[in-house]
């Protein structure tokens, strides 16, 4: 694909060397015409002049494309065909100084001079002139035709319009150029970021990869990242500082994002319909919904809304749209995954894969930690009673109770049928047992509606007074459970001492 885009790149480039070279061909013809018209004897030197014009148009011919673009190239053309020109104008015996002058200013201008279309107009008004008065002398005074002033002068107004065509593709093969290399430039930073968001997992990662790839990009420009929420902004993420401020600012303070936001189309600084600004906000929309803002801050931003620019920044944002759209998806998936959908709370897998988390960290700090099983009392009774949708609903005011009562540290799950379990980190036996009564009282004093109270039987295990690995926790919080059922319900029961020593 790179091979294809770098040929393309290069096309205008062979077909304007093909015409440059075929008009420096009838410029050769011509002049050797001229010589042997003028001169009429075809000498070494003549030979020498007209083959050294030959091989250089040979080897213009084969040179790689894109050379006639630069400078040097192009000043050794404009001397070579100053000699060869002058050479002709020797051996036509021109013996008027004003020629010779023009020619050899016209050359000396042109080795010099960047803008090369200026001096070839000059070239060709300059030998329309001194054909013009020529002409009157010839002719108004009745003398003879000149035969080799004419022919120098038909010389001179050909060179005039082949370097005229010269300069006129040249600048515009350099335009056209630079557009190209432009585009390729960009589009490499779409393709490689395009790459990096699509392996991106998390939306911090999106929002550096994307300040980051047009920061590299374009380094003049600070880029920011910013979310909106209730009508706040928040920079996530700016190229100017890696640890952009945590305060969120109200969007109304904030003009061209606020327009940005709410049209949902790029919006820029300055008066309507200006090409550059000082801010630029593009919006990053996936669904027909905002999802952030990429805002740019520079003097003289190019905000042509048909520039390559902006619809580089548009792609950009679009990009990074659909890529926290798939964040978010995975993580709603991820949620789903490991949640309840009656009541929730994480499920049995999440509890399983938290608990050996949480019982990793209590061993390598060696601090406590203490687990509940809870278990509702005759929930079956509750079913065959009021029905199934009642149960659910006592299931669901338990697991908000459950809530209610934990700790933020503390992580709450349904681990099957009415059963929940509730770990605690950094908490010893005796701790447990007092979140376990607390629990326990709060689920008698909830009142579930029609079904009235429920309680609830409470088993309680710790590390490393009861159990030493997360199956043996398990297990022990089981036993204590059980004997709190057969204790008569509604109670919390545990072990004082270690029954998993073995």
């Amino acid at each position: 694909m790179t091979d294809y885009i770098q040929h393309r790149a290069f096309e205008p480039f062979l077909e304007n060397r093909r015409s440059f070279v075929l008009l420096r061909w009838l410029l050769i013809i011509l002049c050797s015409y001229l010589v042997l018209v003028g001169n009429r004897q075809f000498g070494i030197g003549s030979l020498l002049a007209i083959s050294g014009f030959f091989v250089s148009n040979l080897v213009i011919a084969l040179l790689p494309p894109g050379a006639l673009q630069k400078a040097r190239s192009r000043h050794i053309i404009v001397a070579l065909d100053a000699v060869f020109i002058s050479t002709c104008l020797y051996i036509l015996r021109v013996d008027g100084p004003d020629i010779h002058i023009a020619f050899i200013a016209i050359f000396l201008v042109a080795l010099v001079w960047t803008n090369l279309r200026t001096v070839m107009f000059a070239l060709l008004a300059t030998s329309i002139l001194i054909g013009a008065f020529s002409v009157y002398d010839l002719y108004g005074f009745g003398e003879e035709v000149a035969t080799g002033e004419f022919l120098s002068l038909s010389l001179l107004f050909v060179v005039g319009v082949f370097y005229v065509f010269l300069s006129s593709r040249l600048d515009r093969d350099s335009a056209t150029a630079t557009v190209m290399l432009e585009e390729r430039k960009n589009s490499d930073i779409m393709v490689g970021m395009t790459r990096t968001l699509a392996a991106s997992m998390d939306a911090v990662d999106i929002y550096r990869v994307v300040v980051s790839g047009l920061s590299a990009a374009m380094p003049d420009i600070l880029f920011e990242v910013v979310s909106i929420s209730e009508k706040n902004a928040l920079v996530e993420a700016s190229s100017g500082d890696p640890n952009p401020e945590a305060d969120p600012v109200p969007i109304d303070s904030l003009p061209v994002l606020k327009r940005a936001y709410e049209e949902k189309r790029t919006a820029s600084s300055g008066a309507s319909g200006a090409v550059r600004a000082s801010e630029v906000a593009v919006p990053m929309i996936t669904q027909g919904e905002v999802v952030g803002l990429i805002r740019c801050r520079a003097e003289g931003i190019d905000a042509d809304p048909h520039g390559m620019v902006i619809h580089l920044f548009e792609v950009i944002a679009s990009t990074a749209a659909n890529a926290l759209r798939n964040v978010r998806l995975l993580d709603e998936m991820k949620h789903m995954a490991r949640t309840d959908f009656l009541t929730g709370l994480p499920n049995h897998r999440h509890f399983r894969q938290t608990l050996l988390t949480e019982l990793g960290r209590a061993q390598r700090h060696q601090r406590p930690m203490s687990l509940l099983v809870v278990d509702l009392d005759f929930l079956k009774s509750v079913n065959d009673r009021f029905g199934h949708p009642a149960g659910d609903a006592v299931i669901r005011g338990v697991a908000e109770t459950i809530r209610a009562t934990c700790r933020r540290i503390d992580f709450a799950a349904r681990y099957g049928g009415e059963e929940f379990v509730v770990i605690l980190p950094d908490t010893d036996l005796s701790g447990a047992v007092d979140v376990a009564e607390r629990l326990r009282s709060s689920i008698l004093e909830t009142d579930m509606g029609h079904v009235g109270q429920v309680t609830a039987s409470i088993g309680v295990a710790n590390y490393p007074i009861n159990a030493l690995t997360e199956e043996d926790l398990v297990r022990v919080a089981d036993q204590a459970l059980y004997v709190a059922k057969n204790g008569g319900r509604n109670q919390v029961a545990h072990f004082k001492y270690e029954l998993t020593s073995q």
